[in-house]
């Protein structure tokens, strides 16, 4: 199936003023049954050959799903798409259940490469089944394609911004800021000096690199040298000033607090595991914007380490984003990022302006959220901004009165309706449409589904 399913369908619209429970429709009614019930745009409702008809979104549109934990998401929603939906996807695994449950299908039946980024070993694929991606392949990858590229001081402000973390102290934000300059220099400099002795484009930059040479001990030395050696005005003019900035800070307490505050960001890059992850890319990149091609990646970080690794996370999803939206190349299948936890990525800009700006570039993203407190706290100012650009929002019975009322409120309808929706039940809500309650799909109890599944190692 080329479209993302929500669900199935019930008896009835949402009454904003009701308080009576529905009845699910007959799993195999009528389209034509479906939307006189529901009264849903005729797109919405597709008569599909192996699960009947079924509520579902085929446009350039995004999603958002608000679901408290253990709701069922998972079962519901991540792992019903990935075993239907026929497009090239990224999606953020935090258990490794999506990718232990659904590559095989994926790979066997819908013709996928699999890449599964896994560096903790938290799913149950093999370690030669581990790839790698290396964020400095994603610049010089669009650099052999396109010569109009960005520039490497833009992907230095790029890495420098995701390795931040998402948020600045509001106490002492002059030191993150000061990391940020020093670690955006240090990768631009990086890249134009290779970029000097490999004419060929071949890059042999890493993560850990970049960290090396922020932990040498002439590092005051190496700044000095590369403005010094400068003599033809090759260094980008922002790197220049960077450098002189840092270089003009006392250099015996302020430089060494710089120092650590931009070591913390790049803390997680240190171990062998996440060495060996980031060191080499494993697939084409080419491969998430050919039209031709259909490509999985799994991103799988567990998750007692989502918020010590979150650099790894923005990382990867950033430079996967920044490639995309730079190639050339639209995607016509429509590439999917699929974020469960997105609040773990913190306040992300390139999700930001994927969702808010950028609507019809060949990729789509469905993002997953415990509540919409979550959301519009991370994502002040432009949150409220973020949910009126997504085509569908999908919510889960709230976890207590508070998280309904701020739902009612959006919705528009009865906070009781909300609290009384059952485990298998969920309010969608299509831009410009009345709110509409559906049945979930289940991957575990629909039989076509559920044959197409892969057994879950952690539930047997």
């Amino acid at each position: 199936m080329s479209k993302l399913i929500i669900g199935r369908f019930l008896a009835r619209h949402l009454d904003p003023e009701s308080k009576s429970r529905s009845q699910f429709a007959p799993r195999r009614a009528s389209v034509t049954d479906a939307r006189i019930r529901l009264g849903l745009r005729e797109e919405h409702i597709i008569a599909d050959d192996a699960l009947g008809p079924v509520v579902a979104s085929d446009d350039d549109s995004h999603l958002m799903t608000i679901a408290p934990t253990g709701a069922g998401k998972g079962r519901d929603v991540i792992i019903p798409n990935l075993l239907s939906y026929e497009g090239s996807v990224v999606v953020l695994d935090p258990k490794g259940e999506n990718y232990d449950v659904t590559h095989a299908h994926r790979r066997d039946a819908l013709g996928h490469e699999i890449v599964l980024l896994d560096p903790f070993g938290a799913s149950n694929g093999s370690r030669a089944d581990r790839g790698a991606l290396n964020p400095f392949d994603v610049f010089a990858e669009l650099g052999r394609d396109n010569e109009d590229a960005e520039e490497p001081e833009d992907f230095g402000r790029l890495l420098s911004d995701l390795l931040m973390g998402g948020e600045k102290s509001t106490v002492e934000p002059f030191w993150d800021e000061m990391a940020q300059l020093l670690i955006a220099g240090l990768t631009t400099h990086l890249i134009t000096a290779e970029a000097e002795a490999e004419p060929t484009g071949a890059s042999s930059l890493t993560l850990q690199k970049l960290r090396s040479r922020l932990f040498q001990s002439d590092l005051v030395m190496y700044l000095a040298e590369a403005l010094d050696n400068d003599r033809d005005g090759r260094m980008p003019a922002g790197t220049r000033q960077e450098f002189q900035m840092l270089l003009g800070v006392d250099q015996q307490k302020t430089f060494p607090s710089i120092v650590v505050t931009a070591a913390q960001q790049l803390a997680p890059f240190s171990s062998r595991r996440t060495v060996e992850a980031t060191d080499r890319t494993s697939f084409p990149l080419a491969h998430l914007v050919d039209p031709d091609r259909r490509i999985s990646i799994y991103v799988v970080v567990p998750p007692h380490k989502l918020r010590t690794h979150q650099r790894l996370l923005r990382a990867w999803i950033g430079c996967l984003l920044y490639y995309v939206m730079n190639s050339r190349t639209i995607n016509q299948s429509r590439l999917l990022f699929l974020i469960d936890e997105a609040a773990q990525l913190g306040r992300f800009s390139l999700l930001q302006d994927a969702i808010t700006l950028l609507r019809g570039y060949g990729l789509r993203t469905w993002t997953f959220w415990q509540d919409l407190a979550q959301l519009t706290s991370i994502y002040r100012g432009v949150g409220e901004t973020m949910i009126n650009n997504s085509g569908v929002l999908q919510v889960f019975s709230p976890a207590n009165f508070g998280a309904a009322a701020e739902l009612s409120r959006r919705l528009g309808v009865n906070v009781g309706e909300l609290l009384q929706l059952s485990p298998g039940e969920q309010v969608v809500a299509f831009k410009s449409e009345q709110p509409t309650r559906i049945q979930r799909f289940n991957h575990l109890t629909d039989p076509v589904l559920r044959e197409w599944a892969a057994p879950n190692p952690r539930h047997h």
